[in-house]
């Protein structure tokens, strides 16, 4: 025990020894001798052992309660004086016919006078006898006392041997006499019982804290070396405070219906001298004038309070848990307390810091709701200190009763959330409005990363899924789901709609550009230049698009979409539609549409460059056609619808996811080129067997090539032409034994024999019926007349 107590301790002792000596109470007699004998014998086995101290805790707060007052009066040798004074006034009231009421006793010394309540009206004429037990009643009716305190004062107030029964009237003449006695000796009682509770606190407050500070530089972390010299003398000061027990707290104690509070709700001294300093500290750095008081940097006392409990939280788990678990443990055992749950140190730590934070932003209330930027920064930083509280330190006391948080100062009135969610809107849209504006938004956020870039994600995209993130982020901490879906409703979807809005805008605007064929400016780069601008958008569409989708799956969505639907009472089979089932829907929508625009402006342009190579209306045999054959080239009239297929499917992949190129350009590109050629080609031309040879030239030299690019396997792109060729192009003499010429597809096909499927397996048909095999042989000059 340090040095500086004991000396003090003494004068303080006799103070209260001296106050006490003038109580004719023989409990008080005690209470004035074990201080007396303390003072003489100042040690730290004494403070910790003493009686005084645990008759401050288990005798003198319990005189303080009229609840335990019929232990007080069973013992005080004043009662019976009382007794015979009310005895004789109840003779003197039963001689006369109207007693006047009777003076109080004279209060002992120093003791505060307080007067009497005024009697009841009385009838005039009562039963010439009371029984004890109506006088009982009577008692505790008229002085409000427990059914148990009635009796004792009853008993010493009735008289055995009285000739004649005085009346009620002057009974309550003499129970206000009790009465006037009893309250100054309650006061004066309860007054020196608070008064000794509160100097023993300071004491102990003040020499914890030189401690604290002097010698462990709290709440900053110390070395090991300074907390294994400090902590023995901290450790006896804790003791000792846990046998330091407030009055009105000890009817808990007496009182078992009444258990002792919950653990983190109560107030420990132990902790409560650890964050005396740390409330200096913080009302020292976030009050007044000082610059650390910006209203604009609410992180400030944030980290101050976070960097607190990094610090000291497992310490105070560590050293302090042991003291509280040993004192309650002590109660229990001797039966000055009922058996309940020990107190948690850490979470009062926590929570005693966390109240720190409520009562800097309750004081700053009033001039954040003047500045929409400082309410923005301060709720944000306090969803976020109330997330880090609750997943690092804070235990919940039950499910039924959840720390509130320090957000809950502004979030929780319906006032100051709606004025919140109104500024955070206009905040989220006017970041929607900075991020369309930038003249880079259509630039590719990872150009640098192509190789690995997937889903080609544009700045404008990339950007905007940061804003959802940190929305969503912020969704989740609030503590309500009343409070979520309204995040939703306000602040989530309206920059989800303004973003696919914007989409439609630019795809407007392409759509809105005419340029003729045959101006000068149509050129085959300004052409891919607007595709690949839409394929920017429809990657930009996909990338938030696939976002959205797995928030379906989100159990913090899912939990509101239930919600949802409990509200509007719809009938489910199980399955919750999702809060973004129509966004999701909207989202594919416009994606498809920007595709289909892609894809039709491509066929458009290749099937005008088609035109000159379609104008060749047969296919049979010239000089021209028999040396490109055997030379395997591409006809010259193919080769620009070529070079703009390449060229436009190009620039949309380099710009497009490529499971989103292939599935909505690539295949319906390809889809429609194929009917093209078979309707405009194959059906509408006579073919030689040359002319069927150069014609599989220019599909697998020509079109298969430019779609190996895009795809593995070409061929399957143009299903019907490349099997049309493959029958076109057969000779008319087999190589070999085993070879297939035009005349046996021929006769096959007329006969529909079943060897039909084994021939067409052999050559490589797979996609064409009996139907379109006919009709494709058909168009070879040798089955003129047979089909």
């Amino acid at each position: 025990m340090p040095a500086s107590f004991l000396a003090s301790a003494p004068a303080a002792l006799a103070r209260v020894a001296a106050d006490a000596a003038q109580l004719r109470d023989s409990h008080l007699a005690a209470v004035a001798a074990s201080a007396a004998a303390l003072a003489g014998s100042p040690s730290a086995a004494s403070l910790a052992s003493d009686p005084f101290l645990r008759l401050v805790r288990d005798k003198l707060a319990v005189i303080g309660r009229l609840e335990t007052a019929r232990a007080a009066l069973a013992s005080l040798s004043a009662v019976h004086a009382l007794a015979a004074t009310a005895r004789s006034q109840l003779a003197a009231a039963s001689a006369a016919p109207a007693p006047p009421a009777p003076p109080a006793p004279p209060a002992p010394p120093a003791m505060p006078s307080q007067s009497p309540p005024s009697s009841p009206s009385s009838p005039s004429s009562t039963p010439s006898h009371v029984e004890p037990q109506h006088l009982t009643a009577a008692i505790q009716s008229y002085l409000g006392l427990p059914a148990a305190v009635a009796p004792e004062i009853a008993r010493l107030l009735a008289t055995e041997s009285s000739a004649a029964c005085p009346s009620t009237a002057s009974r309550l003449h003499a129970l206000r006499a009790v009465e006037a006695s009893f309250l100054p000796v309650y006061a004066f009682v309860r007054q020196t019982a608070d008064a000794l509770y509160s100097d023993i606190r300071a004491h102990l407050a003040s020499i914890t804290a030189s401690l604290l500070i002097d010698k462990l530089n709290w709440p900053k972390p110390a070395t090991s070396e300074a907390v294994a010299a400090a902590w023995p003398a901290i450790s006896a000061l804790f003791r000792t405070s846990m046998l330091l027990v407030h009055p009105d707290d000890l009817l808990s104690t007496l009182a078992p219906s009444k258990p002792l509070p919950e653990a983190g709700t109560c107030s420990l001294l132990p902790v409560e001298f650890l964050l005396a300093p740390i409330r200096q500290s913080f009302r020292f750095h976030f009050s007044g004038k000082k610059p650390t008081n910006d209203l604009d940097r609410p992180e400030l006392f944030c980290s101050f309070i976070v960097r607190i409990l990094a610090d000291q939280c497992d310490a105070v788990a560590l050293l302090v848990q042991p003291i509280v678990d040993q004192a309650y443990a002590v109660s229990v055992s001797t039966g000055s307390a009922a058996a309940v749950s020990t107190p948690n140190a850490k979470d009062v730590f926590v929570r005693g810091l966390a109240d720190l934070v409520q009562q800097k932003v309750t004081r700053s209330l009033p001039k954040l709701l003047a500045n929409p930027a400082a309410l923005l920064r301060t709720v944000d930083e306090l969803l976020a200190f109330d997330a880090k509280i609750r997943e690092s330190y804070i235990q919940p006391l039950t499910v039924d009763a959840p720390w509130p948080g320090c957000a809950a100062v502004i979030l929780g009135n319906k006032s100051h959330f709606a004025t919140w969610l109104s500024v955070e809107k206009q905040a989220a849209l006017a970041r929607f409005g900075e991020l369309a504006a930038d003249p880079k938004c259509w630039s590719r956020a990872f150009a640098t990363m192509a190789d690995i870039d997937d889903e080609r994600v544009v700045v404008f995209a990339d950007r905007f899924k940061n804003l959802m993130v940190t929305l969503r982020d912020q969704l989740v901490r609030l503590p309500s789901t009343l409070q979520r879906l309204a995040f939703v409703s306000d602040i989530l979807l309206p920059p989800i709609d303004k973003y696919v809005a914007q989409i439609d805008q630019e795809l407007w605007r392409h759509q809105a550009t005419f340029v003729a064929v045959n101006d000068a400016n149509y050129t085959l780069e300004r052409k891919g230049s607007r595709l690949q601008h839409l394929a920017r958008c429809a990657s930009s569409l996909n990338a938030v698009h696939m976002m959205i989708r797995s928030w379906c799956d989100d159990p913090i969505f899912l939990a509101l979409s239930r919600e949802v639907c409990d509200d509007l009472e719809a009938e489910t089979s199980g399955d919750y539609p999702s809060i973004f089932a129509d966004i999701v829907s909207q989202f594919q929508e416009s994606t498809d549409k920007i595709a289909q625009t892609i894809v039709d402006d491509i066929i458009h342009d290749v099937r005008e460059s088609l035109w000159t190579y379609l104008k060749r209306r047969n296919w049979l045999d010239t000089a021209d056609d028999v040396q490109q054959a055997s030379a395997g080239t591409v006809s010259p009239s193919l080769q620009e619808a070529l070079r703009v297929l390449g060229h436009y499917l190009n620039s949309v992949c380099e710009d497009m996811p490529r499971a989103l190129f292939r599935s909505a350009v690539l295949r319906p590109v390809a889809s429609q080129l194929d009917d093209h050629l078979w309707s405009k080609v194959v059906i509408r031309s006579q073919f030689s067997c040359l002319g069927g040879c150069q014609l599989k030239q220019d599909v697998h030299n020509g079109l298969h090539r430019v779609l190996r690019t895009f795809h593995a396997s070409p061929a399957r792109l143009l299903p019907k032409v490349s099997d049309a060729v493959a029958i076109l192009g057969l000779d008319r003499e087999a190589s070999g034994p085993d070879g297939i010429d035009i005349y046996s597809v021929m006769l096959a096909a007329i006969e529909e024999d079943e060897t039909l499927p084994a021939i067409l397996e052999q050559i490589g048909v797979f996609h064409l019926d009996a139907k379109d095999v006919r009709e494709v042989v058909g168009r070879r000059i040798e089955a003129m007349g047979d089909f």
